[in-house]
């Protein structure tokens, strides 16, 4: 919704304003925009932007490092059907001031594929759309990638929950299971597409060269600007385009003990609403103190001659006024020049796939330096946004609290400072995994199910020691319990060991068939796993079917074991878990939490039948050729 406490509202940082049309009534959005289209003008204080245009450019209001190609909305690329739902819905988000235009520009082009999809199954008006055109479209985009699907999922979840319900339309049940759907390939995808780690066999003679390089006078000044501003990069963990647009008076001393120290005030656009900026503060350590100082002397001259107050500028050769700060795109030249240079000092030039682990081999993108290096076919470098990984990964595993790696990181919560964090092999398999489950236990939102109570008490006890509040150190006490307790992520629950360094008991043979048996001491399972364990109950009915049948009596005896085990400590105690939670947090909220779980709850009563049946199997006295008659799956 707009904001209607605000007659005059700064839109996006875009030097525009734009005010109420006089007619508008602030409580119905649709008189809102007929008033626009009536008038034909865009509420802005500046520039010629008509409703009627077939593009809005708002490249021209705006100083901050953007691509401007994502500040341009060309309408004719929009189908004509549906071009007043999209031109709607693009002013409303844009005057809302609470996105970046350039993730309005985002849901701007997966709305076009969306409706142009539509059209081509003979839809043309926003009433007609039924449920099906929707799933046929997300159908199509999952077929094209995960990353392809979820950006579509996201935007039309949007657009049918923000921009229609301002229209007044209701949006069924059955669309509103099908917006908040995520398949489980789609968190694998991203989880397996996270930028890794930069390996130490890699990043020891990185950082090595680049200093030699940055501190040697005799090289070319452009070369020693860039090799200055990764180190900076490397050791902040700044994001490249807030790096790119440092002034030369950023850096700030302060005294603490009778010692000074410096930090980097620096401007970001990721915690902020729209296309605004903040400034923030990190901490320099010497390293990145040598390679400020660096710059700031290189560039004086030209600063004072062309009036700039950057701290990067690039090659003195080519300072053009109208390019500063320099952009994303012109650096990538800028990185390339330095990654050729440092295969002098270790190599990256033409290496084997995955020479180093976790670093992609990439080849030159530039036609110049194609002609001038042809013997280069592909250049191992980190991609820019790994130094910021590193940097999270390297503070996490050596104790820093992960709330102050956060406000290091300028991360809006602790949930995006766990996404960087890389696991190390000898401790947790998903960091991000893992961080949540322990931070829904220790606030006692869920109840671990399982063969052992000690883990809750060493839980408490390392909470107690610690002198630990829940309600204040939460994150903390998370931080501290990961670097303790191993857990592993299974289908059927959670593997949670009681220390990095305790190995299973038993013999790997035995341990093997407890883990794939679901018996393992170590196990631990939640009552939204019921449909699993439903599902896997079921199978284990049809094999003990078959297996008499068959004629495989001995094998059907040690499945009616498995299954009393399977019923009695899993899915009994996972349903009367389930129970506890609907009546403790309703049928509604439960289901919109856990989608997985609608289908079974609304068949709850046919399910408790079925168990009811199967538990009868292994109590009963008649032969096993009879019990085959017996069950029914």
């Amino acid at each position: 919704m707009l904001n209607n406490n605000l007659q005059v509202i700064n839109v996006s940082n875009l030097d525009l304003e734009f005010t109420y049309p006089c007619n508008f009534n602030q409580n119905n959005i649709s008189s809102f925009i007929d008033e626009i289209k009536k008038i034909d003008k865009l509420p802005f204080s500046k520039g010629e932007f008509y409703y009627s245009q077939d593009s809005w450019d708002f490249s021209p209001y705006t100083s901050l490092n953007l691509t401007k190609r994502t500040l341009r909305f060309n309408f004719k690329l929009s189908p004509r059907s549906f071009i007043s739902d999209i031109k709607n819905y693009v002013l409303l988000r844009i005057l809302e001031g609470k996105l970046k235009v350039q993730t309005i520009f985002q849901e701007f082009i997966a709305l076009n594929e969306f409706f142009k999809h539509v059209e081509t199954c003979n839809v043309f008006s926003m009433d007609n759309i039924s449920i099906e055109e929707i799933k046929s479209f997300l159908y199509i985009q999952e077929t094209r990638g995960c990353s392809v699907f979820d950006n579509s999922l996201k935007t039309l979840k949007k657009f049918y929950k923000n921009y229609l319900i301002d229209f007044r339309v209701k949006l069924s049940f059955d669309l509103k299971i099908l917006l908040d759907y995520k398949p489980k390939k789609t968190t694998e995808f991203i989880n397996e597409h996270k930028f890794p780690d930069i390996p130490r066999n890699y990043f020891a003679p990185f950082l090595d060269a680049c200093v030699k390089i940055a501190e040697d006078k005799q090289q070319d000044d452009f070369l020693r600007a860039i090799a200055s501003l990764y180190i900076i990069l490397s050791q902040t963990g700044l994001r490249i385009s807030e790096c790119l647009y440092l002034h030369e008076d950023d850096l700030k001393p302060f005294t603490f003990n009778n010692k000074t120290i410096y930090y980097l005030n620096y401007r970001t656009w990721k915690k902020e609403k729209a296309n605004n900026y903040s400034i923030h503060k990190t901490f320099v350590n010497e390293l990145s103190k040598k390679a400020f100082d660096i710059l700031v002397d290189m560039y004086k001259e030209e600063r004072k001659k062309y009036n700039l107050k950057y701290l990067y500028l690039g090659s003195k050769k080519s300072i053009h006024l109208n390019t500063y700060p320099v952009s994303e795109h012109s650096f990538e030249y800028a990185k390339y020049i330095l990654a050729i240079h440092l295969d002098k000092y270790f190599p990256i030039i033409n290496v084997d796939e995955n020479f180093y682990v976790g670093i992609k081999n990439k080849k030159l993108q530039n036609d110049k330096l194609k002609k001038k290096y042809p013997h280069i076919k592909t250049i191992a470098f980190p991609a820019n946004h790994q130094f910021r990984v590193h940097v999270c990964t390297e503070l996490f595993y050596k104790g820093v609290p992960i709330n102050f790696i956060q406000k290091f990181m300028s991360h809006l919560d602790e949930t995006f400072t766990y996404h960087y964090v890389r696991s190390n092999p000898n401790e947790q398999e998903n960091i991000v995994f893992s961080a949540n489950l322990l931070r829904e236990v220790i606030k006692g939102e869920l109840n671990l199910l399982g063969p052992s109570k000690s883990l809750i008490a060493n839980i408490n006890k390392y909470i107690k020691e610690n002198n630990y509040n829940v309600e204040t150190d939460l994150e903390a006490i998370v931080s501290g319990l990961m670097k303790k307790l191993p857990i592993r992520e299974r289908s059927d629950g959670v593997c949670i060991k009681s220390s990095m360094q305790r190995d299973c008991s038993i013999d790997a043979k035995v341990n093997e068939f407890h883990c794939a048996f679901g018996i393992c001491p170590n196990i631990f399972h939640f009552f939204y796993m019921v449909d699993i364990t439903y599902d896997k109950t079921k199978e284990l009915v049809k094999s003990i079917k078959l297996n008499i049948i068959n004629g495989f009596k001995r094998q059907a005896e040690k499945e009616l074991y498995m299954l009393d085990y399977i019923i009695t400590k899993k899915l009994e105690v996972e349903l009367l878990e389930l129970k506890k939670e609907i009546a403790k947090k309703g049928l509604d909220a439960l289901v919109e939490k856990y989608k997985n779980l609608k289908d079974f709850v609304l068949n709850l009563d046919n399910v408790e039948k079925e168990i009811s049946t199967w538990k009868t199997l292994k109590s009963s006295k008649q032969n096993l050729d009879s019990l085959a008659k017996i069950i029914t799956v």
